[in-house]
């Protein structure tokens, strides 16, 4: 029971922690709710701990050790596959987390750790190993902060503020230079909501994510006086500054790429956000005033995905609805749920904790959650 007790906590201090809506709710406002995880053989003593999409599969763990029960699922939305030997017999012997960019997961370990001791596992058909050429070239104190990847392209964030390329195909790691003084005191820690900031903060430092076939960078600006965001679009090797596309943002506090837009939030205080925008590349679309109407404040610590036709936003216990014009507060939810994906074809799944309307914590026993939307 400690150990249950203990993964847990570290569970809530590493996500989002937000309860799951009734059914009908939802179902007037977009989508409709399946709960499969009678699908899942072992629940208790678990959570759905971190999920990623990569065709045609989503992949999910429970966040425990392979070898002492600890598991790695896949599913296209209906049938279920335990693919925890694979994992383990690729080279990593626990989950702590899966990104994807939509076509190959990478299983991450020990990433919150800020140091150089993390591995990595890449799935795509056949398992590989990244680890050793991307510790290649980090310092023996550097990890990471986030993993993106666009169209077998991946950026890799580090603690000491760098931007390394890596190249899945060739396994090619590349040191971007970024533009400008880049001057910034904080914290560089890994975020498990990979939207929003980790909570040892309540602000990006610095960001990189898919922007079509580019990259959306946002770095620390020049003026090392007062906070300030720079926006660049990454092409082709070369920076485009492109701040005065983006009003000024003092403190970002939450950003997800759809793919082909990305969804900002920030503001003037570190503690509320008071901006809101939508890129497409080209244009930003101010959707502050549409916001407004959100029963949260700050956006530091949402959790956001897209399904191809919505955006799915939840911060606390409150869920939201963004279809690319207009924000729908859709009320609060019921289980506890930790993470979610879309898989660009009008399906959301997510995972979590069984919990209930009344408290905020799980049920007890702790017992794995899964939903499809």
């Amino acid at each position: 029971m400690k150990r249950i007790i203990a993964i847990f906590s570290t569970v809530l201090a590493l996500s989002a922690a937000f309860v799951f809506s009734a059914a009908p709710a939802l179902a007037q406002n977009g989508w409709n709710w399946t709960d499969i995880s009678d699908k899942i053989a072992e629940r208790l003593n678990r959570p759905a701990w971190a999920m990623a999409y990569a065709s045609p599969y989503w992949y999910f763990t429970d966040g425990q050790d392979l070898s002492t029960g600890g598991h790695v699922w896949k599913t296209e939305g209906t049938a279920l596959a335990d693919i925890t030997t694979d994992v383990r017999n690729a080279g990593i012997s626990r989950v702590d987390d899966i990104v994807g960019d939509g076509q190959t997961v990478i299983f991450l370990k020990d990433v919150t750790k800020g140091n150089n001791s993390f591995q990595a596992v890449a799935y795509n058909g056949t398992f590989s190993n990244p680890t050793s050429y991307w510790k290649s070239v980090l310092n023996t104190n550097e990890g990471l902060v986030s993993v993106m990847g666009n169209n077998g392209l991946w950026m890799l964030l580090t603690t000491s503020g760098r931007v390394f390329e890596w190249n899945a195909g060739s396994n090619s790691v590349i040191n971007i230079t970024l533009p400008g003084t880049n001057t910034v005191n904080g914290t560089y820690a890994y975020s498990m909501r990979h939207t929003s900031p980790a909570d040892q903060t309540g602000y990006f430092l610095k960001a990189v994510v898919p922007l079509g076939n580019d990259w959306l960078f946002a770095l620390p600006g020049s003026n090392t006086q007062t906070p300030s965001v720079s926006f660049y679009k990454y092409s082709g090797g070369t920076f485009f500054d492109i701040t005065g596309t983006i009003p000024q943002t003092n403190y970002l506090q939450a950003i997800a790429s759809n793919g082909s837009q990305v969804l900002i939030a920030g503001g003037t205080n570190a503690n509320a956000t008071d901006k809101v925008y939508l890129y497409d590349g080209t244009t930003s679309k101010n959707l502050t005033s549409a916001a407004s109407g959100l029963p949260f404040s700050s956006w530091s610590h949402v959790i956001a995905g897209y399904d191809g036709t919505s955006w799915l936003i939840v911060s606390g216990k409150n869920l939201a609805r963004f279809d690319g014009t207009n924000f729908q507060s859709l009320g609060t939810t019921r289980d506890l749920f930790l993470n979610l994906a879309g898989n660009g074809n009008g399906t959301f799944l997510v995972g979590g904790a069984v919990s209930d309307f009344n408290q905020n914590d799980p049920t007890n026993p702790l017992t794995l959650k899964l939903a499809k939307a």
